[in-house]
């Protein structure tokens, strides 16, 4: 997690600043095979979940930094999820929602829709839940909940959604109001 988690307060900082044209860059992605092909990428699974959640959802530009010869099927799962790169791609106003001792929500308009996309991480060392209120979204009333890792729908809720995140983990939610 030793340099993913230097990045939450970089991009919490230069989210203000970003928009149409120019974003915050938070450098390249160090999936799959690195170092010129010489061994893989330090962070676990849920750890490179983590990073391109983040990537996206703070719209810095997704610019692969491992060895494509190389690319696994995992890597390659990572890179072409149609759901999270839509997220990357139409998201706008992407901002730090909280930060509560290592349990962070993200969210962002989507481009012409009156949804979100909302992005929950577990920087801690622990399984952890993490919630987030409707009203933290500028969202009420029943909401439509598509899980974009998984690429399936939730169903509905009203309240507070809570997601049970594996340490390191992060889950990565369209919202579409009813």
């Amino acid at each position: 997690m030793h340099g993913l988690k230097e990045q939450f307060p970089l991009l919490a900082a230069w989210s203000a600043f970003s928009g149409p044209g120019h974003f915050a860059d938070a450098d390249m992605l160090p999936l799959g095979t690195i170092a010129l092909g010489k061994r893989k990428t330090n962070f676990t699974a849920d750890e490179q979940h983590t990073l391109v959640t983040l990537w996206s959802i703070a719209r810095s530009p997704l610019i692969m930094g491992g060895d494509l010869t190389k690319l696994d099927g995992f890597t390659l799962s990572l890179l072409t999820n149609d759901d999270v790169l839509a997220a990357d791609q139409t998201g706008r106003n992407a901002h730090q929602v909280f930060n509560r001792d290592g349990l962070i929500a993200w969210a962002s308009d989507v481009l012409d829709a009156p949804d979100k996309f909302v992005a929950l991480f577990n920087t801690t060392d622990g399984t952890a839940d993490v919630s987030v209120k409707p009203g933290e979204l500028g969202l009420a009333g029943s909401i439509k909940i598509r899980d974009l890792w998984a690429q399936k729908n939730l169903g509905d809720f009203s309240g507070n959604y809570t997601a049970t995140l594996p340490p390191h983990g992060t889950g990565f939610y369209r919202l579409s109001p009813q």
